[in-house]
């Protein structure tokens, strides 16, 4: 199994983890550093603040038996149909629609959080870019914390339902005022 991770923040990091134990191949993509702000949320500790997140990352999985591929860029071009066919799913947890709207194949899963409440978790046929990108503090505030960790929940079940049995499933969410 081989599964293209692109985004290893809050959501992409969880994701991972919980798909870890089916074994495999993960290849990650981001460019970013782990910071403060991604212990507790993401699946960081710190001793991992100041790593690249796909670094971070790529040690956990093959902790837990998983082969790791690195790439510490950012996506700034559509992804081809003959890279897209290399992997048997791919998961778009970018925080940002510009690099969500390069991901695109009937292999992509589309997770996220809209804002504090609604999150979703949508395949390639059924999601479509939105106009507003997700609140900036979504990782720190309270609710954004919480519906960032059912993203990861619900799309790692997602993930698994297509990879064990070729079913696609669309998740939408909305969390309680109380969360």
């Amino acid at each position: 199994m081989r599964v293209g991770i692109f985004g290893a923040g809050a959501i992409g990091s969880q994701l991972a983890l919980l798909l870890a134990p089916l074994g495999g191949e993960f290849h990650i993509w981001d460019f970013d550093r782990v910071g403060e702000e991604n212990v507790g949320l993401s699946a960081f500790g710190r001793d991992a603040v100041g790593a690249f997140k796909v670094d971070a990352l790529g040690d956990l999985l093959v902790m837990r038996g998983c082969s790791a591929v690195v790439h510490r860029e950012r996506v700034e071009k559509p992804l081809s149909a003959e890279e897209a066919a290399r992997f048997d799913l791919i998961v778009d947890t970018f925080d940002n629609w510009a690099s969500r709207r390069l991901l695109r194949g009937a292999n992509v899963l589309h997770v996220g959080a809209a804002d504090y409440r609604n999150g979703s978790c949508l395949w390639d046929d059924a999601w479509t870019p939105g106009e507003f990108e997700p609140p900036e503090d979504v990782c720190t505030h309270l609710l954004g914390a919480r519906i960032l960790r059912w993203a990861a929940l619900l799309g790692a079940d997602v993930a698994e339902e297509f990879l064990r049995r070729g079913r696609r499933v669309n998740v939408v969410f909305t969390l309680g005022s109380d969360g």
